[in-house]
């Protein structure tokens, strides 16, 4: 037996025995591919995807419809398939969308649609909706569309970046405006403006601003404009003016702050003055020519006394006249200088100089302390026992002509 084993492995050596071998692996090889094909042809596992149903399917067809009918699965008016995903040397997976009708509610607005689609996916799809990973659907998107059901979609709140001449368009799930701009690589100086504010949480589709904002210092040379003062004389007749000095303009160095915003100038604001000439006032006489007194400035002067002032406090006065007053303003004068030489301000009150000399301290009901700094024009003309300075036209206004007492005080 082994003596023949070896006559036939040296016949394999020889020409003939080498022609015997190779016809022997090439009808192997035949019988091989020959199976093979017929398993792969005859036989495959395809998957039907219906509503939530996952039914698997042995058939020996490639068609789609024909692996549906053994699946017992009917379609109905409008439904359809979907065989993206089908190839029967790969993948064999077929997904049935059944004709439904669905709301769709996004950003307080309901839309109605009819469509075929077995997912929550298939009907967003179906609209071109977009959805970005940090949206929120509800339901989710892999779960089954059904006839009726409302789906939800919450928008991540969509951020509109303009900053350096560029617009950027960003998502913001929760984030602060500071936040936003660090993620898109805008840093900020020191001076630079944000609209909305860096520390602002952004919740809706929000519009930011950034203005590049930068500050320089610049000096002008400008007039220094002169002031005109009146000063009331009784050497002309009322009514009448003179310049006894004519004004002159000087000059001053300003300094501003300019901001600039985005390379637009925006704002200045004065930060030093320097004066270089100074500004000579103009100085213009006043006529008053005095008249008769009015006899109503005496008539209820009472000599001696004490008064209780408006905080309670007993007060001594050497003398008293009640009658009406009045309210004047520098605005009206056109002049803040008043006739003794004082500063015109509140406390500072027009009276008769010949019956009230100029200094002299005074309480006036419903005005208060004060001083007598200031010739009334109508002592000349009214029976008004004073003239009382107030800040503003408004106030002047609302004081009117009342009945006051001025005590003179001891």
């Amino acid at each position: 037996m082994i003596e023949k084993s070896k006559q036939f492995k040296r016949f394999l050596s020889t020409a003939p025995g080498k022609v015997l071998l190779s016809a022997i692996v090439f009808v192997i090889l035949i019988a091989s591919t020959i199976t093979v094909y017929a398993v792969g042809g005859n036989d495959f596992v395809a998957t039907v995807l219906d509503g939530d149903k996952t039914i698997t399917v042995h058939s020996d067809s490639a068609e789609p419809y024909d692996i549906l009918a053994k699946a017992g699965v009917t379609l109905g008016e409008g439904d359809e398939i979907d065989a993206s995903a089908f190839d029967a040397q790969d993948s064999c997976v077929i997904s049935v969308k059944r004709f439904i009708n669905v709301v769709i509610e996004e950003s307080g607005k309901s839309v109605q649609k009819s469509l075929a689609a077995r997912t929550v996916a298939d009907v967003l799809e179906s609209g071109e909706y977009n959805i970005t990973s940090k949206d929120e659907v509800s339901p989710e998107k892999d779960s089954v569309a059904v006839d009726g059901m409302k789906i939800v979609i919450k928008r991540c709140p969509r951020v509109t970046v303009t900053a350096d001449g560029k617009e950027y368009h960003a998502l913001a799930d929760g984030q602060t405006v500071a936040q936003i701009l660090e993620e898109n690589g805008i840093i900020l100086g020191k001076d630079d403006e944000v609209s909305p504010s860096p520390d602002k949480v952004i919740k809706s589709d929000t519009k930011i601003s950034v203005m590049r904002v930068t500050y320089k210092q610049e000096t002008k040379t400008e007039t220094l404009k002169y002031k005109t003062v009146k000063k009331q004389v009784t050497s002309l007749a009322a009514g009448k003016t003179k310049i006894v000095k004519t004004g002159a303009n000087g000059k001053q160095e300003v300094t501003y702050k300019v901001k600039y915003v985005d390379g637009k100038r925006t704002s200045q604001k004065a930060v030093a003055r320097k004066v270089i000439e100074k500004a000579t006032d103009r100085v213009v006489n006043v006529g008053r020519k005095p008249a008769s007194y009015s006899s109503s400035y005496t008539a209820n002067e009472v000599s001696k006394g004490y008064f209780i002032d408006s905080a309670g406090k007993k007060v001594a006065y050497r003398r008293s006249y009640t009658g009406q007053s009045t309210a004047y303003t520098a605005s009206e004068t056109g002049s803040n200088r008043t006739a003794s030489g004082m500063t015109a301000a509140v406390g500072r009150v027009a009276v008769d100089p010949r019956k009230i000399p100029y200094g002299t301290k005074l309480y006036i009901t419903g005005y208060g302390y004060c001083v007598a700094a200031d010739t009334g024009g109508f002592v000349y003309n009214s029976s008004t026992i004073v003239d009382l300075y107030m800040n503003t036209y408004s106030e002047c206004i609302s004081w009117g002509r009342r009945t006051v007492t001025m005590y003179v005080l001891a």
